[in-house]
């Protein structure tokens, strides 16, 4: 008998290594903006992939162009010099809009998380209609702002949001209906994600990345401000509970 040797595999295998690859391209990403600068050698170190694979995926990331090389390591080592890595800032862009409760708050990152501009929003009995006003005002006032480089939309908002990030279930704002939001937002960048979550949420993953440190894996943040709120991190991810509540103290005014 004459075998092939290929070996089909079933949709939930391929679907679960294509997961895992997935994870993979984001644990290296995750350590290459972390470091600033990194070599293969230390990536898969640290990261504890095989140097076949942490190579492999490392190349992936520079054909992407989310990841590029940034010359030799000139710190003194025996052997080849190594090749260092860092995050192509101007690959992407992420635009966030933070909503509090007498404005608006835009703000425009690179993809190594520098800020490219900021811009406010006060909201007055005059503009009330601040929502639907929303895309006019960001191409009107944003300066850098390519629509062609967005990769995600970030945002916060003083809400109570679905586990599938896309309807807000209830919010403080005011909103005629509480899809105004999203489809504002969207009509200025049409097909690109948009990540909605509670502003508590993200500053406690905000604190655990870039205060406290990507190192810590749980934490509690206590926003204070108009409400109390607070945000769960669990193994190193925004914890949301069954119902997407987790932290929702309810709507305790100070």
């Amino acid at each position: 008998m004459i075998t092939t040797g290929f070996i089909r595999q079933d949709s939930g295998t391929l679907k679960n290594q294509l997961l895992q690859k997935e994870q993979n391209l984001k644990q290296l990403f995750d350590l290459i903006l972390t470091e600033g600068e990194i070599s293969r050698a230390a990536l898969t170190a640290k990261t504890g992939l095989s140097p076949t694979t942490g190579s492999a995926l490392t190349g992936e990331l520079v054909e992407s162009g989310l990841v590029i090389s940034c010359g030799i390591d000139k710190r003194p080592s025996v052997g080849r010099k190594a090749l260092l890595f860092r995050v192509n800032p101007e690959r992407l862009q992420i635009p966030t809009f933070a909503f509090e409760q007498f404005g608006l708050r835009y703000a425009l990152y690179d993809l190594a998380f520098n800020e490219l501009e900021s811009l406010y929003f006060p909201i007055t009995e005059r503009n009330s209609d601040y929502i639907r006003e929303l895309p006019s005002q960001v191409r009107k006032n944003s300066k850098k702002l390519d629509e062609s480089k967005c990769g995600a939309v970030c945002v916060i908002l003083p809400a109570i949001v679905d586990l599938k990030g896309d309807k807000i279930i209830s919010t403080v704002l005011n909103l005629d209906t509480q899809n105004d939001l999203l489809e504002s937002i969207g009509e200025i960048f049409e097909t690109r994600p948009i990540m909605v979550g509670n502003e508590s949420a993200f500053y406690a993953y905000a604190e655990k990345e870039f205060v406290i440190g990507g190192e810590v894996q749980n934490l509690i943040y206590v926003n204070i401000n108009v409400g109390v709120g607070a945000g769960l991190i669990y193994q190193g991810k925004i914890y949301r509970g069954s119902f997407g509540m987790a932290g929702e103290f309810g709507h305790t005014s100070v």
